[in-house]
């Protein structure tokens, strides 16, 4: 069994919802890991999900909703999904009160 892990979201500070890049898919099953490894201050939400696209360039979010559970302390949370793209990337919608704290998100392939 093949393993491709890519960091796509190294956020220091976070204080506002981020967007990655695009990445290709690379397998018939995509696991995302966010870690939350430090709260600087404030209270925090972080909703991950996941987005695809045919072309790079027109973003819409598959039929049935892919997202990491909301995280709302220093945690990690994992979840499976099938992609629905040739390609994707991951928004992490930051909310809380004066939010401010760093995470990551990895893309998991497994062939």
């Amino acid at each position: 069994m093949a393993v491709e892990r890519i960091q796509v979201i190294d956020e220091a500070g976070a204080t506002a919802t981020v967007t990655s890049k695009a990445y290709p898919v690379l397998s018939p099953l995509l696991a995302v890991h966010v870690d939350v490894s430090t709260i600087n201050s404030g209270t925090i939400t972080l909703d991950v999900t996941v987005e695809y696209s045919a072309d790079g360039q027109n973003w819409c979010a598959p039929a049935s909703a892919q997202a990491v559970a909301q995280i709302t302390t220093e945690t990690t949370e994992s979840a499976q999904f099938t992609p629905e793209g040739a390609m994707f990337r991951l928004v992490a919608t930051v909310g809380g009160s004066s939010p401010d704290f760093d995470f990551t998100a990895t893309a998991i392939f497994i062939a």
